[in-house]
């Protein structure tokens, strides 16, 4: 080899030597590079804001970066052993899975999307992933490098701006108001629907006009020249009142409110305007101005004191010409200070009134008394009403003030008035009343309710159509009232509650309203119940007084008729023989004419001219007497019970003819018997107070004998009572009887300064009563009188009485004595009273003669409800009469009629204690 040749190696080994040392020195300043560079992407990787993560090919993760786990809250083993997959919300997993295949087959060079991710504690975060490849130099697939970032925020700040611009567009468009964008031309740019409703425009003709277009001709130029001011700056906002021309023509009242919108620079963009229809609140503020130019001038024509007050008290408003007559203040006088008629002493009172109002509340008709400027007093009352600013707070009040002095002096009169005829109302023993025209009861006093037996309350409202017995009466009598305007002593029968008829007298005068016309009547009504009752005792005393003197007059002549008779027949039969043939006849003559005088006898005695041969007498010795001599003439089919009282008191009496009353009574009896039953006599001290007295006329108060007599025979009718004393007057058939013997009764009776009753009724046997005065002087050596009452007490007691005046006093006996008092008028009210009140009700006082239910019915429905319920019996018959078969029932004691106040009470009293 040559040299050249060699040289030429050798330096071609140095060129590769140093070629060599270039490129292991690239090499080296190639790895320094590289892990300077792999340190700069480790401290990016592990620092960096983003979530980041290197994948293997099946998507595990063999990097990951601690945002990454800050982001997700898993640890980092936790996110090894999940894909991006497992971590993706499942409504996005399509999505990803076809981004990730477009990935792999190349056919998109970047994976980039905004996806959904569930956090270890399952919220949900929105992420924007980034998703590279990494190959190698023959494009194969290494790795793949995720990139993720959290824009959790930045969507809900889009969700928030969405849903904002979303409502503004629904404000917008469907604002009650009319709302337009502008530009600075002032053409319209948008306008909503409200808009254009309220000026007859669509939509889409608006955004071809201006403002200026649809404005009033008037309103025209300052709409432009505001504008312009917005536009050039020289304000940001403004707000006026506008007229609008609506398509139709119709002018449009506008509340304006304009706003300009500039961009970040400051420069005008467009202008932004509020428009408020207010037409109808235009057209109130004219119609309220013409109002209150109306009120103006009738508060300042007003008869009646105004004043309008602010909430301190002081006159700003209103002080009217009628203040001014009224209080004599005039206005200037008063603008601007405190109520002039106020004095000191009223202020606490007057402040009260000043916080009503500042409360809200009203003053309505409060009376006070105050002074004029003249210092006289004047009454008036204040009605006020607080009064309110646009913003409804209350500013002052309104106060109308009323003169009432006179009013006032007039409602004192009337008071004092009504007073005094209220006393006269309330206290009058006669019924007063008012009735509307249709009967409608509308005012009664009490001594009207007691006449019916109603309460006031039940008794006002009730129709006065339902206490005529008979329904004419009422037509007749208002037909009397409307033709002469009143009525006089009217009598009718008027019903009570109980169903009892009650004797009235009324006298009533019209009522007339402000028309004239007859609105109702106003009356007075008298119980005339006893004065008729007494004015029938009075005509058959009067009656049998007349038939006594006709009968006495008959009398004399008859005897004196009868003295020739019997003369001449005795000197006739003087000198004949019993077997003379004329014997028998003058015989038969002289009977008849001593039969004659035994007639005459009678009725001498019913006309009172046989004067009685008294003496003191016991009747139980004459009793005993004449026992004997009805037992061998009454029939045996009879029994005759005598009971007689022990101790009885004398009286002044003719025995034959206490003889004559019995046997007379006891022949009646007998007749009233023909199928046999039982006669029963008895005797009783009895006392008969003024209540017993007054009803009767004949009878004075004081103690008497008591004769009963009683029958348990057939009874007799109301009318065959009314006639049983009168002489010759018989039931009986022809030679039955001559019609005197119970006219001698009555005669012997009224003889002997007694009294006489008879109770009967048909069915129920008769009881007759003969009450004879007792002698004062004898009683005193026979009973003591101690002035003791019998035990007095507190039990409730029931009394059934179908007899008005035989309630009242019963009723006062025994409230007297302590009792509480029910009463019942028939046997059906005292069994419904029962039912409700038996727990209350220890005795029961019972009428054993009654319409409707008896007394004996009633006894044994009562003894139905309980077995255990005391009753007395109380009877006008003798308790051994036809009351014996109560008695027999269970009834556990009876009383006499008309009752005899120490019986009652002794009886009540030992039947409530005994056991």
């Amino acid at each position: 080899m040559k040299l050249e040749d060699l040289l030429k190696e050798i330096e071609g080994l140095r060129r590769r030597v140093r070629e060599l040392e270039d490129i292991q020195l690239r090499l080296e300043n190639s790895e320094r590079a590289l892990r300077e560079s792999e340190e700069r992407f480790r401290t990016v990787f592990e620092q960096g804001p983003l979530g980041m993560s290197v994948l293997r090919l099946n998507l595990e993760r063999v990097a990951i970066n601690a945002k990454l786990i800050e982001m997700f809250g898993y640890t980092k083993e936790e996110l090894r052993k999940l894909t991006f997959l497992d971590l993706t919300h499942p409504d996005d997993l399509e999505l990803t899975r076809e981004h990730l295949d477009k990935l792999l087959k190349r056919e998109i060079p970047i994976y980039q999307i905004e996806k959904r991710y569930i956090k270890k504690g399952g919220e949900i975060i929105w992420v924007r992933v980034t998703l590279s490849a990494v190959r190698d130099s023959q494009g194969k697939l290494l790795y793949l490098v995720s990139m993720i970032e959290d824009i959790t925020e930045s969507k809900r700040a889009q969700e928030r701006l969405r849903e904002s611009e979303e409502r503004f567009r629904a404000v917008f468009e469907n604002a009650a108001i009319g709302i337009d964008v502008v530009d600075s031309n002032g053409r319209f740019l948008q306008v909503n629907r409200s808009l254009a409703e309220m000026l007859g425009y669509t939509e889409d003709e608006l955004l071809n006009l201006t403002i200026f277009d649809v404005s009033h001709p008037d309103d025209v130029d300052v709409s432009r020249i505001k504008h312009e001011k917005m536009v050039n700056g020289e304000t940001e906002s403004y707000r006026f009142e506008k007229r609008y021309m609506r398509k139709s023509g119709d002018i449009l009242w506008a509340d304006v409110s304009v706003s300009a919108v500039r961009g970040p620079d400051g420069a005008y963009v467009a202008t932004v305007g509020v428009i408020a229809d207010i037409t109808n609140r235009k057209q109130a503020e004219t119609e309220l101005q013409k109002s209150n130019d109306l009120l103006r001038a009738i508060i300042e024509a007003a008869p009646t004191a105004i004043a309008g007050l602010d909430l301190d008290g002081n006159v700003q408003l209103v002080w009217n010409p009628a203040a001014e007559k009224m209080l004599g203040w005039r206005a200037e006088e008063v603008m601007g200070r405190l109520l002039p008629s106020v004095p000191a002493e009223s202020q606490e009172e007057f402040r009260g009134f000043r916080e009503r109002i500042r409360s809200g509340k009203t003053l309505d008709g409060v009376e006070v008394r105050r002074k004029k400027r003249d210092g006289t007093l004047i009454d008036y009352s204040i009605y006020a009403s607080p009064l309110h600013d646009a913003e409804c707070r209350i500013t002052g009040n309104i106060c109308v003030l009323v003169d009432i002095t006179d009013r006032k002096r007039a409602e004192q009169a009337l008071r004092a008035s009504e007073e005094k005829y209220r006393t006269l109302f309330e206290e009058s023993i006669d019924g007063v009343y008012s009735v509307l025209r249709d009967g409608r009861i509308t005012d009664a006093n009490a001594s009207f309710c007691d006449v019916f037996g109603y309460t006031r309350e039940a008794m006002i409202g009730k129709d006065m159509h339902e206490l005529y017995v008979d329904p004419a009466d009422r037509q007749r009598f208002q037909k009397e009232i409307e033709k002469r305007g009143f009525a006089k002593d009217y009598e009718v029968k008027l019903r009570k509650r109980d169903g009892t008829q009650v004797d009235c007298q009324l006298t009533s005068s019209a009522h007339f309203g402000r028309d004239g016309s007859i609105i109702g009547y106003r009356g007075i009504l008298r119980d005339m119940t006893l004065q008729k009752a007494l004015q029938r005792q009075l005509l058959q005393a009067q009656k049998m007084e007349s038939l006594g003197t006709l009968a006495g007059g008959l009398a004399h002549d008859f005897n004196n008729l009868l003295q020739v008779i019997i003369g001449y027949s005795d000197m006739l039969l003087f000198n004949k023989k019993r077997t003379d043939r004329e014997y028998e006849g003058l015989h038969a003559i002289r009977q008849a004419g001593r039969d004659g005088a035994e007639l005459a006898k009678g009725i001498l005695a019913f006309s009172r001219r046989l004067e009685p041969n008294t003496r003191p007498v016991n009747l139980n010795n004459e009793l005993g007497r004449v026992q004997k001599m009805l037992e061998r003439t009454v029939p045996k089919m009879i029994r005759i019970e005598m009971l007689l009282a022990d101790n009885l008191m004398t009286v002044n009496a003719d025995p034959g003819q206490m003889e004559q009353i019995l046997l007379n009574l006891a022949v009646n009896a007998q007749h009233a018997m023909p199928d046999g039953g039982r006669l029963t006599i008895e005797t009783a001290n009895v006392i008969l107070d003024e209540d017993y007295s007054r009803t009767h006329l004949d009878v004075d108060p004081g103690r008497y004998v008591l004769l009963s007599v009683s029958d348990t025979g057939l009874g007799m009718d109301k009318e065959v009572l009314e006639h049983i004393f009168e002489p010759f007057y018989t039931t009986k058939g022809v030679d039955e009887g001559t019609g005197l013997g119970l006219a001698m009764v009555f005669g012997i009776v009224k003889s002997h300064k007694g009294h006489i009753n008879c109770y009967s009724e048909p069915g129920a046997g008769t009881t007759f009563k003969i009450y004879l005065p007792a002698i004062v002087r004898e009683i005193e050596q026979d009973v003591a009188v101690t002035g003791q009452m019998p035990a007095f007490g507190t039990e409730t007691i029931l009394l059934v009485d179908d007899e008005e005046p035989i309630r009242k006093v019963g009723e006062e006996m025994l409230r007297m004595a302590g009792h509480t008092v029910l009463t019942a008028t028939n046997g059906r009210e005292a069994l419904e009273i029962y039912r409700s009140d038996q727990d209350r009700i220890a005795l029961v006082l019972l009428d054993l003669m009654m319409p409707e239910m008896g007394g004996k019915q009633c006894l044994e429905e009562l003894f139905k409800i309980n077995k255990r319920v005391k009753v007395v019996i109380a009877s006008g018959y003798s308790a051994n009469g036809p009351t014996k078969d109560a008695l027999a029932a269970g009834a556990k004691g009876f009383v006499g009629k008309p009752y005899d106040i120490r019986q009652v009470l002794e009886v009540v009293r030992g039947v409530l204690d005994a056991k």
